[in-house]
């Protein structure tokens, strides 16, 4: 993931030193399963499954690689799987505009 914006991402560890507050503020990624698009019907929100840390702060105009360990839905079909940032208790990435990865999953 790369930081295009003007604002460090803080990891949980900077956003909650002493780790009361349970990372609040702290970006991180995630992801979503989504039911395949089929003609005239939006996607339907099929789970949720983690938030992912990320390895450290992220600086305006870094990347940082994080690995994913993705559990598939336990039923077979089509879906779309979703990947979004979230600030914890601030909003989704993809809800102020930014792209989301979206990649189309055939689960036999």
């Amino acid at each position: 993931v790369k930081n295009t914006g003007d604002t460090i991402w803080p990891d949980s560890k900077m956003s909650d030193p002493n780790g009361s507050t349970g990372g609040a503020g702290a970006v991180r990624l995630s992801y979503r399963w989504l039911s395949a698009a089929q003609e005239g019907r939006i996607n339907t929100y099929v789970g949720y499954d983690a938030r992912i840390e990320l390895p450290r702060p992220v600086a305006p105009g870094e990347s940082v690689t994080v690995p994913v360990a993705v559990k598939a839905p336990s039923q077979p079909g089509d879906y779309r799987l979703q990947f979004d940032l979230v600030q914890e208790l601030v909003a989704w990435f993809g809800g102020r505009g930014a792209a989301r990865l979206i990649i189309p999953v055939t689960v036999q």
